[in-house]
């Protein structure tokens, strides 16, 4: 089945409609239920009071309520035949309502007797005499604080005049006109909402279409900073990491292949010249084939090991190490060469230094390959130091050299795979361009990093962090 498309904002601008009309006419159902009982309560009161203030004025006139039911009905008689009938002939009754009759027509009077004076409660009888206890439908009425008479409420339900029909009417056309109002205006705010949110997703969208057509390096602008602003935010830290990732591997694989080209260029130009017997097959010319074919093997198990570490594959032979033990191997296999170039080398570490977990023979890979790269840079009379020492809940190792240094913008790339801060003299080394890439990768291995602190004509210095046994 094809799923419809519906738009987010027609989507969120509809949701908000109809929050407002559901809103709306709860609040409409309930104020008009509240308001009709408050009439219903008001038009209840009235007639009371009115017909108390009859009462009241009637005793005080004649002394007593002698004859107040005859005369009480003659004035209703008169009132019935002044009042003008209502348009449309139904004495102004609703449907469904009980037949027409004055609002007072669900109370009654007594005497202080019992006696029925007014029996319009359809309870009780004219001239029929209630003893007391008098019911519950029975209410005092009090001149001087005596009592005179009583009225008799019905629990009946008082008719609605049309002047109160017509209120109620009209405030259910105000409450209509609210409502619509109300979802007028939450279209309004969801158009202007959802503006707010579709425009940074359509940029999302259009930039997410040329990545996928290849141009990653795409940035969006961050307006807010909400949900949809730190998404936008995420996708632009996206979109860097990517571009900077996809010219790292162009960069890589125009410098494996620059690297496999010297070499194999060497050894096709001696085996070619050697076929066509220009040269003569010596053992130094089979030398410099074998060193070049070294060189070889060396990239592609560099490589190796780098596609192996970036997988999480790289097999560890995990053990307990004594650091200074490895600092002291490191030393003594650099000893020879370092003495070489008159470059000191020593080992600093301190006593009672913790023991680490971790392959020994790739953490010697590492060291080796940082005071490899000491010796070539620093000069002759220079010095290189390992130290080790405990830092927290770790150990600390760190070569030092007192070398050339390195220059403040190459510092944040020394880790980037065949970068070279000096591109001649590494290029003639033999070097791969990989062997700080490696370290990085072996020691993030262990669970633990590695950085580079540096001044030109001052000497370098790497700091490694590994994690002590618990």
């Amino acid at each position: 089945m094809t799923p419809v498309k519906r738009s987010i904002r027609l989507k969120l601008i509809l949701t908000y409609a109809a929050i407002a009309l559901l809103i709306t006419v709860l609040l409409s159902l309930f104020a008009r239920w509240n308001l009709t009982g408050d009439v219903r309560n008001l038009l209840r009161e009235q007639a009371i009071l009115n017909l108390e203030d009859i009462v009241i004025d009637y005793y005080e006139d004649q002394g007593s309520l002698s004859g107040f039911g005859a005369e009480f009905q003659r004035k209703a008689e008169r009132q019935k035949a002044k009042r003008p009938p209502p348009p449309d002939g139904r004495n102004g009754e609703s449907p469904g309502d009980p037949p027409p009759r004055p609002n007072t027509s669900i109370l009654g009077v007594a005497d202080v007797t019992g006696e029925i004076l007014v029996p319009m409660n359809p309870d009780f009888r004219q001239d029929s005499v209630v003893t007391e206890p008098f019911p519950k439908e029975f209410q005092a009425i009090e001149v001087d604080g005596e009592t005179i008479g009583y009225l008799i409420i019905s629990q009946e339900r008082f008719r609605r005049t049309p002047a109160e029909t017509d209120y109620i009417n009209r405030a259910n056309i105000a409450f209509g006109i609210g409502s619509l109002l109300a979802i007028l205006v939450a279209v309004t705010v969801g158009i202007f909402m959802s503006k707010s949110i579709i425009d940074p997703l359509m940029h999302l969208t259009k930039a997410s279409k040329a990545m996928a057509a290849g141009d990653l390096d795409q940035q969006v602008n961050v307006q807010t900073e909400d949900e949809v602003g730190q998404l936008a935010q995420a996708f632009n830290q996206m979109s860097s990491d990517l571009a900077e990732s996809n010219r790292q591997r162009k960069q890589m694989t125009a410098d494996i292949a620059h690297d496999l080209r010297s070499p194999l260029a060497v050894i096709a130009g001696y085996i070619e010249s050697m076929r066509d017997e220009v040269l003569a097959p010596t053992p130094e010319r089979f030398d410099t084939i074998y060193s070049e074919i070294e060189h070889l093997q060396h990239l592609i198990t560099d490589l190796r090991t780098l596609s192996r570490a970036d997988a999480g594959e790289l097999p560890l032979n995990l053990q307990r190490i004594n650091p200074q033990e490895l600092i002291d191997r490191t030393v003594s296999t650099f000893q020879h060469q370092a003495a070489q170039k008159n470059i000191e080398i020593e080992a600093m570490t301190d006593q009672m230094i913790p023991l680490i977990q971790g392959d020994e023979e790739r953490l010697a890979q590492v060291l080796g390959n940082l005071v490899n790269n000491a010796i070539r840079h620093t000069p002759k009379n220079g010095a290189i130091r390992l130290n080790g020492k405990k830092d927290n809940h770790g150990v600390r190792l760190s070569v030092e050299d007192t070398g050339e240094g390195i220059p403040a913008d190459a510092l944040p790339h020394v880790f980037d795979r065949f970068y070279r801060v000096d591109e001649a003299r590494q290029q003639n080394s033999g070097e791969s361009g990989l062997g700080l890439a490696i370290a990085k990768s072996l020691i993030e291995a262990h669970g633990g990093t590695i950085e580079v602190f540096s001044q030109v004509g001052f000497g370098t210095r790497f700091d490694i962090f590994l994690p002590a046994m618990g």
